[in-house]
């Protein structure tokens, strides 16, 4: 399956690759970014808990 890109982003990992793919903005990756670690919580668990993404959204993106 071909997956088309359509945003460039400078972040990296997960939240990077939801950025590329127009699911998630880059201001509200970078906030989530920061939240998670103060929170001390994975981000991919930090995301789905604020329903920020869907475990599709994160299953497509993997």
């Amino acid at each position: 399956m071909v997956v088309q890109e359509k945003y460039k982003s400078k972040l990296t990992g997960l939240p990077g690759k939801l950025v590329t793919l127009g699911v998630l903005n880059e201001s509200d990756a970078r906030k989530a970014i920061e939240l998670s670690r103060t929170e001390r919580t994975p981000i991919v668990t930090y995301l789905l808990n604020k329903k920020l993404v869907t475990n599709s959204e994160v299953a497509w993106a993997l």
